[in-house]
């Protein structure tokens, strides 16, 4: 990992293949090596360094970059090494790329808002049935409280 402080200066750089390298490694690196929750300092700034770089260049000027970036990003959450805190933040930028110019990019986005949409631990696994029981439910207690939301009430002195 020493090394990549020497390949992150070359982002920048206008040869698109050359950030894709780059960004694909950064990918690899988050999902083979420091992946694991319980990172020490180090590691975990580095992490976020990466996750940084990726968030980044979803905004990229180059069509194939964003794409990668999206398949990197798509890899990371099939994983399972995103980040619960950073789940919001990574849909909230996906769904802006629903709308790129490019099509592939707009592919990709969706692939990837589905992943994260199946992957997303507080999604409910509730059935219809179960849905339709709870609000029969409470439609019956709303009724019964009808009468008294309604009945005039005395005014005082």
């Amino acid at each position: 990992m020493p090394t990549m402080s020497l390949l992150v200066g070359h982002l920048e750089a206008e040869c698109y293949p050359l950030r894709n390298g780059i960004l694909g490694m950064m990918g690899e690196i988050l999902t083979k090596y420091i992946c694991k929750e319980e990172l020490d300092d180090k590691l975990r700034a580095s992490r976020d360094g990466f996750f940084e770089k990726l968030e980044d260049h979803i905004h990229d000027v180059n069509a194939f970059v964003r794409s990668k970036v999206l398949q990197i990003w798509l890899t990371i959450v099939n994983e399972k090494c995103l980040p619960l805190l950073m789940q919001e933040s990574v849909m909230s930028l996906v769904v802006g790329r629903l709308i790129d110019k490019s099509s592939i990019v707009r592919k990709n986005a969706l692939q990837l808002v589905t992943a994260l949409l199946k992957s997303n631990p507080f999604a409910a696994r509730l059935s219809v049935e179960d849905l339709r029981t709870n609000y029969e439910k409470e439609k019956a207690t709303l009724e019964e409280m009808a009468p008294e939301l309604q009945t005039p009430r005395a005014k005082g002195p």
